[in-house]
């Protein structure tokens, strides 16, 4: 589907996937394949092993060894108290809950201190980041698929927007041209494309 819309890219996430393409010998099977637990419990020790991190962090990750997932309540409360210091700080965050379980972080609209903005979503995040990242991975690629074409079309082919045979390839070109085979700003599909570390927002 073409758009002339503008589109905002998680450039961090998409430049990380792309830098393991070629050592990790990708498929163009749109399948994961791997070992969920053992690589999901290697996640959590890896997250855990981070300097910097607050004691919500520690204590969520650390439960989260001991079950081997973070739970919907730990998640939940997390994703609560980052929105109320947001909020508290005089912005208006608005989300999205995608039907895997993660939040979208819209877009803020009608920013007059794009730069206060800024320190906010830092400065809450500092309590959070590694607790919302786990969570995403744990509910979008709990196999650890290290490319994050494969965990986008995975999410896609479940709700049944991409057709069979639908490449990495394809998806990359695709996302390069912003050109899509499905409307990529329709909730379900921008859900996928989030999760995966592609993130395009309808600002118009």
């Amino acid at each position: 589907m073409k758009t002339n819309k503008i589109a905002i890219a998680a450039v961090s996430l998409l430049l990380a996937s792309a830098s393991v393409l070629t050592a990790a010998g990708i498929s163009q099977a749109a399948t994961i394949q791997s070992h969920p637990s053992q690589a999901f419990a290697e996640r959590i020790e890896t997250l855990l092993e981070l300097p910097g991190l607050s004691e919500r962090e520690v204590s969520v990750l650390s439960e989260a060894a001991k079950t081997g997932e973070i739970s919907i309540e730990a998640y939940e409360a997390t994703h609560a108290e980052y929105a109320r210091c947001v909020s508290d700080l005089g912005f208006k965050p608005e989300f999205r809950k995608a039907d895997k379980g993660f939040y979208v972080e819209l877009p803020y609209r009608d920013v007059v201190d794009p730069e206060g903005l800024d320190k906010a979503v830092i400065s809450c995040s500092q309590d959070s980041d590694a607790i919302y990242s786990l969570f995403t991975t744990q509910q979008m690629n709990p196999t650890m698929e290290v490319d994050a074409r494969i965990v986008a079309i995975q999410c896609l082919s479940e709700i049944g927007s991409v057709p069979e045979g639908y490449s990495p390839d394809q998806f990359w070109s695709d996302y390069k041209a912003m050109e899509f085979p499905f409307p990529q700003y329709e909730a379900r599909n921008n859900d996928c494309m989030y999760g995966a570390g592609f993130a395009a927002f309808d600002l118009g």
